[in-house]
C-alpha cells in the first residue's frame, strides 16, 4: 500500500485527499514540550523512520505517541509543516538572514527523520539562493571594489551566511560545507581580502583551512586579484550584471607590453559556458 501511494501521490495531494474525506488525525508526535496531531498514513509514506516505528508497534502500543528525543521541537515543526505542504512555510524561511541557518538545522534533522525529498529540496533552495548571493557579491565588488577596498561587504551582504557556515561545520555536514566552498568560488574569491569576510575566516579555522586547501589547488589556473575587477566581458563587451543571472566565470590578467601595463579581463557566463562555475551547474543540485 505505502509503495503504490508513494509512487503515485505527492504529500500535498494526499493531504488534500485526507481533508476532502474529512479523515481526522489518528496519532500524536511528541518532541520536548510540543505535540502534533497527525495522520499515520502521512508519516508512513513520508519517512522510513516513522514507517519503522509504526510497523514495529504491537496492538497495545498502537495508540501511544511517537516520541522524538534529542531534537529541537521548533525544527521538528518545520519538518512536519513540510510533510503536509512540501513547502518551507514557516516565516523563518522568508527572511534570508534566518533562512540559511534554518535550512542547515532542518537538513541535519532530516539525517534522522529521512523525509522523502526534503534533503534535495533543502539543497535546491540553498543553492539557488547562494547563486543569487554570489552574483550580488560579484556585482558589488566590481562596482565598489576600487573605491571601498578592503571594506566592501557589510552586514546585510553577509546575511546569515556566517551562521550557516558555522552550523555546517559544527554539525559536520560535509555536503553542505562543499556547497559553501562552491559559493566562495562563485564569488571568484574576491571576498578573501575583504575585512568582514576575513573576520569569518578567523572565527572558523576549519572553514579557513578548507578555503586555503581549495585555493592552493587552483593557484596555477586561477587569478586572485582582490582589488582589481573587470569592467566588462573581454569577449562580448557586455556587463554581465545588466541581465538576469549574468555573472563572470573567470578572470585573468591581459598584458599589453606596448602600453607598459596590464588589466584584469573577465569572461561572462554566456561566452564561457565551458568554464561555468560549479555552483551554477545543474549537477550541483
Amino acid at each position: 500500500m505505502g509503495g503504490n501511494m508513494e509512487d503515485n501521490m505527492s504529500f500535498t495531494a494526499l493531504n488534500k485527499t485526507l481533508h476532502q474525506l474529512k479523515i481526522h488525525p489518528d496519532t500524536t508526535v511528541v518532541c520536548g514540550d510540543r505535540r502534533w496531531k497527525l495522520h499515520k498514513i502521512m508519516l508512513h509514506i513520508a519517512s522510513p523512520s516513522f514507517q519503522n516505528v509504526l510497523n514495529c508497534r504491537s496492538e497495545e502500543e498502537n495508540g501511544a505517541p511517537i516520541v522524538i528525543d534529542g531534537q529541537d521541537p521548533e525544527v521538528v515543526e518545520w519538518a512536519i509543516d513540510w510533510i503536509y505542504s512540501e513547502e518551507f512555510t514557516n516565516p523563518v524561511f522568508q527572511h534570508q538572514e534566518n533562512s540559511y541557518p534554518a535550512l542547515i538545522k532542518l537538513y541535519k534533522l532530516n539525517e534522522f527523520l529521512r523525509i522523502r525529498n526534503l534533503g534535495d529540496s533543502i539543497l535546491v533552495r540553498l543553492i539557488y539562493s547562494l547563486r543569487e548571493r554570489a552574483i550580488s557579491w560579484q556585482n558589488k565588488f566590481c562596482i565598489h571594489g576600487g573605491r571601498n577596498y578592503p571594506n566592501i561587504l557589510d552586514k546585510d551582504d553577509i546575511g546569515g551566511i556566517d551562521k550557516a557556515i558555522k552550523l555546517a561545520y559544527d554539525l559536520k555536514l560535509r555536503h553542505i560545507q562543499q556547497v559553501f566552498l562552491a559559493f566562495l568560488e562563485a564569488t571568484l574569491w574576491w571576498p578573501l581580502a575583504d575585512n568582514m569576510f576575513i573576520d569569518i575566516l578567523q572565527s572558523m579555522p576549519p572553514f579557513a583551512f578548507d578555503v586555503l586547501r581549495q585555493v592552493s589547488k587552483k593557484l596555477e589556473t586561477m587569478h586572485i586579484q582582490p582589488h582589481h575587477y573587470p569592467p566588462l566581458c573581454f569577449h562580448c563587451g557586455t556587463v554581465p550584471f545588466d541581465r538576469d543571472g549574468g555573472h563572470y566565470v573567470k578572470v585573468w590578467h591581459t598584458h599589453y607590453p606596448e602600453l607598459r601595463g596590464s588589466f584584469l579581463a573577465g569572461q561572462c557566463e554566456q561566452c564561457g559556458a565551458d568554464d561555468e562555475l560549479h555552483l551554477f551547474l545543474d549537477e550541483t543540485i
